[in-house]
């Protein structure tokens, strides 16, 4: 994953994302897509016991 498993770089995306919520829609995204994401990503954290 791109943050190699660092859970510093997960929060900080995560709150560029918060503070600057057009930013994804510059990329072509969209809120329902990083939401989805963000599911996917806990997931993950659960079924690993780490996060990615």
């Amino acid at each position: 994953m791109f943050t190699g498993g660092d859970p510093g770089i997960r929060q900080s995306l995560q709150r560029m994302y918060e503070e600057n919520p057009d930013f994804g829609a510059q990329m072509g995204l969209d809120q329902e897509i990083f939401a989805y994401i963000s599911k996917a990503m806990d997931a993950d954290k659960d079924k690993n016991g780490a996060q990615t």
